[in-house]
């Protein structure tokens, strides 16, 4: 059954990416699926504090800061995905006793923000030209009261969901490396969450793909 956009239940919205965004940043991105955008700026590597040093590795400083007011519960949630998300990313220990600072930031939630930022997080970090052992790549799903899993959810279906999922694996191995859920349901939609959201995430590495090599055509690297 057509969804009120007129997308089927697995189809995502059009996504779109804005790479070097932010001139004071070392890599910048400005994410998006559909109406909801997000950004994220990567400074780094830079000199730790002493107390934030690690000897093996460098450490990651994440901070999200929500569309209005003081972070609260929901965006001390996020921060720590991102966290995840780039910790899951860098090869952290070709840069031992230095600190890589991940600054994420939604600009319009039309839903699926967490998964628009967790992309914008990736993405930035390519921007940055960071070493990588993998890219991440997030899709969002939620489960309508009906029983339907709606991949890639607008603020409205997510305001009238049973549950809510949040999936991000690697370009390497397809592994997983970050999931959140709310809500209510069963071992076996939770599954099925996990698959579509899988095969989305396929469609976002391809969409990084493209980014990437209009970047470099932009900038004379290749033909």
């Amino acid at each position: 059954m057509p969804r009120k956009d007129g997308r089927t239940t697995t189809q995502m919205r059009a996504m779109s990416a804005t790479q070097g965004a932010l001139e004071r940043a070392d890599g910048s991105v400005r994410f998006g699926f559909g109406d909801t955008q997000t950004m994220c700026a990567v400074n780094g590597p830079v000199e730790a504090r002493l107390r934030e040093e690690q000897l093996d590795r460098a450490t990651v400083e994440a901070v999200y800061r929500p569309i209005i007011g003081l972070p609260g519960v929901r965006a001390k949630e996020i921060e720590a995905a991102v966290q995840t998300v780039a910790e899951a990313s860098l090869l952290a220990g070709l840069h031992p006793r230095t600190l890589v600072q991940v600054t994420a930031q939604c600009m319009s939630d039309a839903g699926s923000s967490v998964a628009a930022t967790l992309n914008a997080t990736a993405m930035a970090l390519m921007d940055a030209g960071l070493p990588l052992r993998a890219v991440p790549a997030a899709v969002a799903c939620a489960i309508s009261p009906e029983g339907e899993v709606l991949v890639d959810p607008t603020a409205e279906e997510e305001q009238c969901a049973r549950s809510q999922h949040v999936f991000a694996f690697d370009n390497t191995s397809q592994e997983m490396v970050f999931c959140a859920s709310t809500g209510k349901f069963t071992a076996e939609e939770l599954a099925a969450c996990h698959d579509l959201c899988r095969a989305g995430a396929a469609k976002v590495h391809a969409f990084y793909r493209v980014a990437l090599e209009r970047k470099l055509a932009e900038e004379g690297i290749v033909a």
